[in-house]
């Protein structure tokens, strides 16, 4: 269970978030609103990209609450720019490390080939296209089996057969998703 609990945050004098409270359960959850309503910069607050200014957030697992909720959490934000001048394989082994985990050969195949990118293995990343680059940041959200996973707007860029396979793999995993919908 993620959980947050009278989350603020603000810029200046400018209240994005106020006094938030919830639970969050192994559901699917979607953040809707109008552009600018603070719903990016809520999921940063989560992934401590962006600091609160007041309140807490946790993950309890089996009624204890996790040392480091960071580790229960993969994170695929609005914009995910990545490093043109490694391969789509290199690109996972590379966040497996970020996350301290140990990925095999056969795990980062399974990524690739359930998000159709496994003829990609080998291309530079500066040579796939948008959507391609999409899929292979959802990839990496999903390493080390997060218990959470935030998504922002990930379906952006994608083609409609893409979005029909993304929303099926993400419909099977028995996790906390909360994302943004675009």
């Amino acid at each position: 269970m993620l959980k947050l609990e009278n989350v603020s945050k603000k810029f200046k004098s400018i209240v994005i978030a106020d006094d938030i409270s919830l639970e969050l359960g192994n559901y699917t959850y979607g953040l809707l609103g109008r552009n600018g309503s603070g719903k990016t910069t809520l999921l940063r607050c989560i992934t401590e990209v962006e600091k609160v200014n007041g309140g807490r957030i946790s993950c309890i697992e089996n009624g204890n609450e996790v040392k480091n909720y960071l580790d229960c959490i993969g994170y695929l934000p609005q914009n995910f720019d990545i490093f043109n001048e490694l391969t789509a394989s290199e690109v996972l082994h590379f966040f497996a490390n970020l996350k301290a985990y140990k990925i095999s050969d056969e795990e980062v195949t399974g990524f690739l080939e359930m998000l159709n990118l496994l003829d990609k293995k080998d291309t530079l990343v500066k040579k796939l296209s948008g959507g391609m680059k999409r899929r292979l940041g959802i990839a990496q959200a999903l390493i080390g089996n997060p218990q959470i996973l935030l998504l922002d707007e990930p379906t952006a860029g994608l083609d409609p057969a893409e979005r029909l396979k993304f929303k099926n793999v993400i419909r099977k995993m028995n996790i906390i998703k909360l994302f943004i919908n675009d």
